[in-house]
């Protein structure tokens, strides 16, 4: 064998290489796309399938839950260490809304931390800094911007 048939068949390898890497990168692509396609889906459902038995209900609405036995609390300096990047995720905190800073946001303390929180509920009841709330919904932490925990339901204690 010579040098340039070596060269030749070492370049139709390098191309083969070539080739399913943009394949395999394709792949990849497509998959990702499915789950997250698949996945809002699911979100949008409910992650329900669809199918119902006979005698199955289904609907339940916020107001109509009046639970009053324990429930999972974090703390402020708990939320960065509970946190995923990965997944969505809900905590419950129990403290005083101290300070309005603008029409949405305001400055929570559960005692010891304090965090920012956007309260985004359509059914708010008056309450002051001297009420004990307990906040139900997600914390934000991203790159370029302050931690901050964003309200999905909000009841006076």
């Amino acid at each position: 064998m010579n040098i340039q048939s070596f060269v030749e068949q070492a370049k139709e390898k390098i191309n083969s290489i070539r080739v399913e890497k943009k394949q395999s990168v394709a792949a990849v692509a497509i998959l990702s796309t499915l789950l997250v396609g698949s996945g809002a889906a699911l979100a949008s459902d409910g992650g329900h399938d669809g199918k119902h038995d006979e005698g199955e209900n289904h609907t339940v609405t916020q107001s109509s839950i009046n639970y009053t036995g324990p429930i999972d609390l974090v703390t402020i300096a708990e939320l960065s260490e509970k946190d995923s990047w990965f997944e969505d995720q809900s905590f419950t905190l129990e403290g005083y809304i101290i300070k309005q800073v603008n029409e949405k946001t305001f400055l929570f303390t559960d005692g010891v931390d304090e965090i920012p929180v956007n309260i985004r509920v359509d059914k708010v009841e008056s309450f002051s800094d001297k009420d004990k709330v307990r906040i139900t919904g997600e914390y934000e932490h991203e790159f370029f911007s302050s931690a901050h925990f964003d309200v999905k339901q909000i009841s006076l204690l």
